[in-house]
């Protein structure tokens, strides 16, 4: 049943289990279409980008994952408090020709909502 498998969420706090979550799913899914929800958002977050505890190495391991299953992502929502992480996300899908079946995507920071 690999439609099980297509939607990946992602939060905070980061954990190792989460990753080793969406390697899990990213195979279990075989060809189909993923839906890829990511919230790095801190309820507790004082709008101090500096020690922010998700930052841009965090979403180049992440998308280290992504980036080569491009052609089937379907939706992708990134929420974020700062902008480091969504700027890492464009720069790593800057070198992607095409994604064809992707229908949504959501980048947003904290100062855009």
């Amino acid at each position: 049943m690999p439609s099980l498998w297509t939607s990946i969420v992602l939060s905070l706090p980061l954990s190792k289990s989460q990753l080793t979550r969406t390697v899990t799913c990213l195979i279990r899914s075989c060809d189909r279409l993923l839906n890829i929800h990511m919230d790095f958002r801190d309820p507790s977050w004082d709008w101090d980008e500096a020690p922010h505890v998700f930052g841009s190495k965090d979403m180049e391991i992440i998308m280290r994952l992504l980036v080569p299953q491009a052609l089937r992502w379907k939706f992708i929502e990134l929420l974020t408090d700062t902008w480091a992480p969504i700027f890492t996300f464009l720069s790593s899908t800057v070198a992607i020709d095409s994604v064809p079946l992707l229908q949504t995507i959501v980048l947003q920071d904290a100062t855009s909502t």
